[in-house]
């Protein structure tokens, strides 16, 4: 039996350089690092104090900042109702766990678990689909492209939204320095001389 084809047909992002993938490459040929101090938390207690953020997010609001990413991502965009979902994130709307336990639960309406993120994913995005979570950590984003093209060729589904989100939060970033895999300096992936 012939699998059918898989084609991605859209594709979009949002990173430190800016919204856009021809924005990420042009930023990443100019040589110039999005790397910068991070300024949404206190840092002085990490091996590193810098990160590549999305700098004009809201930090401690009531929205988590992977919410609003998606929300400036896909303005305008209409997503077909039948599409297939699958949502590739490590730690997901982490931030609103963050701002409750600094400032007490009544700012958090649901708790910040990947079931409720992936509801409120859902609802926003106006698909049918019940929608699957790929949470393995740096791999999330590649497994879930892996996972969608599988169904495509099972002829489980026609159409699937991947959807990969993540952020700097002083969650994640304790996570990556208490590894001590932060280097105090912007990484230079790219950089002949790294």
């Amino acid at each position: 039996m012939k699998r059918p084809p898989v084609w991605i047909v859209r594709s979009d992002m949002i990173s430190a350089y800016g919204q856009g993938t021809e924005a990420c490459w042009k930023g990443l040929l100019s040589g110039q690092t999005a790397i910068q101090k991070v300024d949404r938390f206190d840092t002085r207690a990490f091996h590193s104090g810098v990160a590549a953020c999305v700098n004009d997010l809201k930090y401690g609001a009531s929205q988590s900042l992977v919410m609003q990413l998606i929300e400036r991502l896909f303005e305008g965009v209409r997503v077909p109702r039948d599409a297939r979902l699958v949502l590739a994130t490590t730690k997901g709307e982490i931030d609103l766990l963050e701002h409750s336990l600094n400032t007490g639960p009544q700012g958090v309406d649901k708790p910040p678990v990947l079931p409720v993120f992936l509801s409120r994913l859902r609802k926003y995005l106006g698909v049918e689909d019940r929608g699957i979570v790929v949470s393995a950590a740096c791999a999330s984003s590649t497994t879930a492209l892996a996972l969608a093209a599988s169904m495509i060729q099972a002829g489980d589904a026609e159409c699937v939204l991947v959807v990969a989100c993540d952020s700097v939060t002083e969650f994640v970033f304790s996570g990556f320095s208490s590894l001590m895999a932060l280097d105090p300096e912007p990484a230079r992936p790219f950089d002949r001389d790294r």
